[in-house]
C-alpha cells in the first residue's frame, strides 16, 4: 500500500517497490497548465528535484501529479515544495528536526 502526500496542486504517491533504487513517474496533465512548454518545465523541475534526492529514496516507486491549474508564484516554488514532499515521503531519511 502506497501513501499520498499532497501540498497545494501538487501530490506525490509513494510505494516500497523493492528494488534497490528509486523509480519517478510523472502526471503533469493539461489542467495543470494549457501550455506545453510549462507543463515541460515542471516535468524538469520535478525530474531535478528527484535527482538530488535519489540516493536517499532508495526502495520507493514516486509518482508525481498535478492536475489541477497552477499559478505563476506557484510554478515558482514547485521544486522547493517537491522538496520538501519528497523528505516528508521518505521513511528513511534523517530527519532535519534538532
Amino acid at each position: 500500500m502506497g501513501r499520498r502526500f499532497q501540498s497545494g496542486p501538487l501530490q506525490v504517491y509513494v510505494a516500497a517497490n523493492g528494488l534497490a533504487q528509486a523509480r519517478l513517474g510523472l502526471a503533469i496533465s493539461r489542467r495543470a497548465s494549457r501550455s506545453a512548454v510549462v507543463r515541460n518545465r515542471l516535468k524538469r523541475l520535478a525530474r531535478e528535484a528527484f535527482r538530488r534526492q535519489q540516493d536517499s529514496l532508495t526502495g520507493l516507486d514516486i509518482v508525481v501529479s498535478v492536475n489541477q491549474p497552477i499559478s505563476a508564484s506557484a510554478q515558482q516554488s514547485f521544486a522547493e515544495n517537491l522538496k520538501k514532499l519528497l523528505l516528508r515521503a521518505n521513511p528513511c531519511a534523517p530527519s532535519s528536526r534538532s
